[in-house]
């Protein structure tokens, strides 16, 4: 419910705020890099007022340069380069215009580099922190979120935050002083009737703006909405291949994949059609402009060679400042069509990361125990663990029995500090569990899971997950295939443990796959193993050689096994059956049988 408001609270925010909050995350450095930026972009549009400028006088030297050779502002020139003659002034004006035409030049495309790099070094930070504070989030919020969603904010809408907001927006400050500068040029050297041709522009694309808001930013939002449904259409057919093939679902997953994908490509047509149409009429009024001014310059009598140089400054503030409309308005269509981005960014950005108060180092000597535990979902009135009373000695091995949906996963996800209990205390060794030792007590824990993530990797890199190749201690490693009765599987393959196992571990047996599993939670080094079902996916003759391996580990190893028949734990030291949420047997394997029967 806290996310549905604050998504909706996201939705009602301005465009302008939602920047803010962004450039509020943004680090140090790059905020100054952003004010150097906006400075070099500053130079970069002076050089492209004074490239204009030249042209007047150059054209003016062409046509009449007595004229020019009169007028008071080329004075000084004429004075510093000793010319004594009018048409002297055509080689000198066409230098000066050529050197800062390419000044202009060489300052718009290292502006263009500096840009560039400084939004996509931007997005793969803010793509770095969103990713970080997400894993950083709580179990629970994990286990309530669409992970298509975070996949859609992290990727793809990082990539909109680059092309449709961050370009844009320095895109669309630099439109502005190029306009404001080129528009001062046109004040002082065009007659009144012009200056309201060219203003007529900033109008027409105003107008324009208001209209087509509400559309931008409709579209925006079945962007982002559609998007997320896509990458969750292609995850769901492509991780559950297996069932597709079998049951021919591939036409119902193509024809879902395709219906989203129709509404995506369309709302981004329509942005793209709302951003680039207005460009062909104004260029079209650009043309009639000169052609109109042309005709009442020779209607009023005027001498049409007098008027060449203000056609040409007309004909070149044009070719410069319709561009540079149709800049400002595509930047600010693309921001505001990416509304829908900045709010899942934003989202993410603005996660909180519980720091802990006090460090707390918990080692686990004697013993576990749960205290009272009861625990609900949010949002939920019924129990899923109900007043959970428990205690597990160093060394012992607890089997955990209980039909689906009894409260089994629940009950390891509290003990692994995953959830925290709606009520009661996890004592270890006395200490309770709290927020600020949850990290500590965490760290004397492994667990194998009923389905293992693997890689598209070598066997050793998934044994020793998450740790860089070159990092990775290989006698650590060695000890945890001979532990989990890897090594012979190992030493007949060609390559060893540096053999690629394919995506998802395609290349090996179910029985194979647990066992790395089992090897990767030993490479942690553990006081502690957690097996979540983890035989339950495999055929007798396989689940027998696993829990023959599992026994055969260190007795020093306290061990939890959560499984649905009861044969499965015949070797653990006490069995508790969970029913509804609560204990309702707990002994040996023999007590446990003799009572059901």
């Amino acid at each position: 419910m806290k996310k549905n408001n604050n998504i909706k609270d996201l939705r009602n925010d301005s465009i302008l705020n939602l920047l803010k909050r962004v450039w509020c995350k943004l680090k140090r450095r790059r905020k100054v890099q952003f004010i150097l930026l906006i400075l070099l972009m500053l130079f970069s549009s002076i050089a492209e007022i004074v490239s204009i400028g030249a042209i007047l006088p150059f054209l003016s030297a062409i046509n009449n340069p007595q004229y020019l050779y009169e007028k008071s502002y080329m004075a000084y020139p004429i004075k510093f380069l000793k010319i004594h003659e009018s048409h002297d002034l055509i080689l000198p004006l066409l230098i000066f215009f050529i050197f800062t035409t390419l000044f202009a030049t060489i300052l718009r495309t290292l502006f263009l580099w500096a840009t560039t790099k400084y939004s996509f070094n931007s997005g793969a930070e803010l793509s770095g922190e969103m990713y970080n504070k997400t894993l950083y989030q709580s179990y629970t919020i994990h286990v309530n979120r669409n992970s298509s969603e975070v996949i859609n904010s992290i990727t793809l809408k990082a990539d909109r935050f680059i092309y449709g907001v961050t370009l844009p927006t320095i895109t669309l400050i630099s439109s502005f002083v190029i306009l404001i500068l080129i528009l001062g040029v046109i004040i002082l050297t065009v007659p009144l009737s012009v200056k309201i041709l060219f203003f007529s522009f900033g109008i027409i694309y105003l107008i324009i703006v208001l209209f087509s808001r509400k559309k931008l930013e409709s579209n925006s939002f079945i962007i982002g909405k559609e998007a997320s449904k896509s990458i969750r259409i292609l995850q769901e057919g492509l991780g559950g291949i297996r069932d597709v093939l079998l049951d021919g679902l591939q036409q119902a997953y193509t024809n879902s994949f395709t219906k989203a994908d129709t509404k995506l490509r369309k709302a981004q047509g329509n942005n793209q059609l709302i951003t680039q149409m207005p460009r062909i009429f104004i260029e079209s009024l650009g043309l009639i402009i000169i052609a109109v001014v042309a005709y009442s310059l020779s209607n009023k009598g005027s001498n049409i060679s007098e008027a060449i140089p203000l056609l040409g400054l007309i004909a070149l503030s044009s070719q410069r400042l319709l561009p540079i409309f149709q800049q400002a308005y595509s930047a600010w269509t693309s921001i505001l069509g990416s509304k829908s981005s900045l709010m899942g960014i934003v989202e993410l950005l603005e996660q909180t990361i519980y720091i802990p108060q006090k460090y707390s180092d918990i080692k686990f000597k004697n013993q576990i125990e749960l205290k009272n535990i009861s625990y609900k979902f949010l949002n939920e009135t019924k129990y899923v663990l109900n007043n959970i009373n428990l205690v597990i000695k160093k060394g012992e091995k607890i089997g955990v029995i209980g039909s689906t949906g009894s409260g089994k996963s629940t009950l390891v996800d509290i003990v692994m500090g995953l959830l925290k209990p709606t009520n009661g205390q996890i004592l270890i060794d006395g200490v309770d569990i709290d927020r600020d030792n949850t990290l500590s007590w965490q760290s004397n824990l492994s667990h194998v899971p009923q389905s293992i993530f693997l890689s598209d990797a070598s066997i050793l890199e998934n044994i020793a997950f998450g740790v860089e190749k070159n990092s990775i201690n290989i006698q650590k490693a060695k000890y945890a295939i001979v532990q989990s009765q890897l090594e012979n599987f190992i030493e007949s393959l060609p390559e060893n443990y540096n053999t690629l196992i394919g995506e998802r571990g395609v290349r090996l047996s179910g029985g194979q796959r647990q066992r790395i599993g089992i090897a990767r939670s030993l490479y942690k080094q553990p006081n502690i193993i957690i097996f979540d079902e983890a035989t339950s996916s495999l055929d007798s003759k396989t689940e027998e050689a696993m829990m023959e391996a599992i026994n055969k580990l260190d007795k020093n190893l306290t061990l939890i096994l959560i499984a649905h028949r009861i044969s499965t734990l015949k070797n653990c030291d006490t069995i508790i059956e969970i029913k509804d949420g609560t204990i309702c047997r707990s002994g040996k394997y023999n007590e446990i049988i003799n009572e059901k029967a």
